[in-house]
């Protein structure tokens, strides 16, 4: 039996397991979430003066939120990042991952 082994398409395999096919798939189930994530923070954005609908845009912002700083004569870095969650980002994101499983 072997370990590792590849084939005539020069495709690396570990037990059977096709790893091309699967980042292939992995890139596409990653790009999903994130696009429902976004959805839904813009849906909760957009409702969000709505009397009932406003809790769909209740979150927190994890991250940075003032800007590092490297200066080094030539060259000036700004390094920034935030994540901002809510609630409606979260319901897009869980919908996104139904919605994959139920394409694949």
């Amino acid at each position: 039996m072997y370990l590792v082994r590849f084939t005539i398409n020069d495709k690396l395999t570990i037990k059977g397991v096709d790893f091309i096919k699967s980042s292939k798939s992995n890139i596409i189930f990653v790009l999903t979430v994130i696009s429902g994530l976004i959805i839904g923070c813009f849906i909760g954005d957009i409702v969000k003066d709505i009397k009932y609908l406003n809790w769909l845009s209740y979150g927190k912002t994890i991250g940075l939120t003032s800007p590092l700083s490297i200066n080094l004569e030539i060259i000036s870095i700004q390094f920034s990042f935030t994540i901002n969650f809510t609630l409606s980002g979260i319901i897009g994101m869980i919908i996104s991952i139904l919605i994959y499983k139920k394409l694949t």
